[in-house]
C-alpha cells in the first residue's frame, strides 16, 4: 500500500512508447543504507505517480542521443514541471558551450591576466 502511495513501481516499463534512456533512468534502485526502517523498503523507483501522468512528455525529454549535445528542449521541461514531475530526470549529455570572449584555454589561463573585455 505504502509502495503505491509513494509512487513506486507505478510507470509500466513495458509500454511501447518509453525510450531505453528513461527505462534505464525509471528502474528501481538499491537503497544506499539497506532497508529503510520507517517503512521496510529495500529499493526504490527515481519518480512518484505524478511523472506517470505525462510518461509521453517524459518519454520525449528522454529521448537524446548519449553523451552528445543536449537538445535544445526548454519548454518541454517546463512543460514537465508545471505538471509537478519534479525534479527531472538527470541526462547523459552535455550542455552547449558558450564561447567567452578575452578569456584564455586552460592551463594558459592560470598565467595571463584576463583581459578588460571580460571584465566590462
Amino acid at each position: 500500500m505504502e509502495k503505491e502511495l509513494l509512487g513506486f513501481e507505478s510507470i509500466d516499463l513495458s509500454r511501447p512508447n518509453i525510450v531505453n534512456e528513461l527505462k534505464i533512468f525509471l528502474q528501481n534502485h538499491q537503497l544506499p543504507l539497506g532497508r529503510d526502517s520507517q517503512n521496510g523498503i529495500t529499493e526504490m523507483g527515481s519518480v512518484g505517480h505524478s511523472c506517470e501522468k505525462s510518461v509521453d512528455l517524459l518519454s520525449q525529454y528522454m529521448n537524446y542521443r548519449v553523451n552528445g549535445p543536449c537538445p535544445d528542449d526548454w519548454s518541454l521541461a517546463q512543460k514537465l514541471i508545471l505538471r509537478g514531475c519534479e525534479p527531472l530526470p538527470r541526462r547523459r549529455c552535455f550542455a552547449k558551450a558558450i564561447p567567452k570572449v578575452g578569456l584564455y584555454s586552460f592551463p594558459i589561463s592560470l598565467w595571463k591576466n584576463v583581459s578588460d573585455k571580460v571584465l566590462s
